[in-house]
């Protein structure tokens, strides 16, 4: 039952990171087109769509700074996890010290779900905002 579990726990963590990724990824390109859009100013005649447009802007960038502190966060994560199994199959730890240090990496775990969830967050808050700002600036030539 123990292989289920690792494999299973494998396959957790696995997906996670693509998943980080994958939403950093969408954030960057999401920041570039709005970036891109806003240099076209000429377009940007309405205020709605301009605020829209900046605040968009600035929300993929949190967005993607707290992708990276959350990828960051799960390399500490794992270093400290590493440390420990090296720490036990030495026998190097007492039961405190182990159970202090599981604790400690327990909340990066826990910590690198909240980012992952705030990030998500962000983007799509971002994205509803990309959206709006482009239906301000384009709605003319979209109807």
């Amino acid at each position: 039952m123990e292989g289920k579990f690792t494999r299973w726990q494998s396959i957790t963590i696995t997906q996670l990171g693509y998943a980080i990724n994958l939403v950093l990824s969408f954030a960057t390109a999401s920041l570039g087109f709005s970036l891109s859009l806003a240099r076209d100013s000429r377009n940007l005649t309405s205020c709605w769509g301009r605020h829209l447009l900046l605040i968009a802007i600035a929300i993929f960038m949190f967005s993607i700074g707290l992708g990276l502190w959350c990828v960051i966060n799960r390399l500490r994560d794992f270093r400290k996890t590493k440390d420990i199994a090296r720490d036990v199959e030495q026998g190097k730890l007492t039961p405190a010290e182990h159970e202090r240090r599981n604790a400690e990496t327990q909340r990066l775990g826990e910590s690198t779900w909240l980012m992952f969830w705030w990030q998500i967050g962000l983007f799509a808050i971002g994205l509803l905002s990309l959206v709006a700002a482009f239906l301000f600036v384009y709605h003319a030539n979209l109807f």
